[in-house]
């Protein structure tokens, strides 16, 4: 076998492994693992009720892993839903590429968690 056709074989193994790597499956597991932080303080009328909760979020990854169509699938009210809808924002999405590149498409759930202290 010759050398070039050695290296292109290890080429296609490699492509084929990043691609199985890369499914919506694993795509999602990268995203829970991305922290999320909440940037400003804790909703007034959330913290005024007492109501602490899950806020989860659908959004979609584009090739580019940019984030489009965030919506909230299921809320809390109280100001939660938007701060789960701004935690997911350019830093996130930043990460996001850091973990994912190359991107598939894909929509996904992401839970984004409120606890007052």
């Amino acid at each position: 076998m010759s050398k070039m056709r050695v290296i292109l074989a290890m080429a296609v193994m490699i492509l084929a492994f990043r691609m199985v790597a890369q499914q919506p499956d694993s795509t999602e597991a990268v995203v829970r693992s991305l922290s999320v932080s909440r940037n400003g303080p804790y909703p007034r009328a959330a913290e005024d009720a007492g109501i602490e909760g899950t806020v989860w979020v659908e959004f979609t990854i584009d090739r580019l892993c940019t984030i489009k169509n965030k919506r909230v699938v299921e809320g809390l009210g109280y100001g939660l839903d938007e701060a789960a809808l701004n935690a997911i924002d350019r830093k996130f999405e930043d990460a996001l590429t850091r973990a994912l590149m190359p991107c598939f498409p894909d929509t996904t759930l992401l839970p984004i968690n409120f606890k007052l202290r």
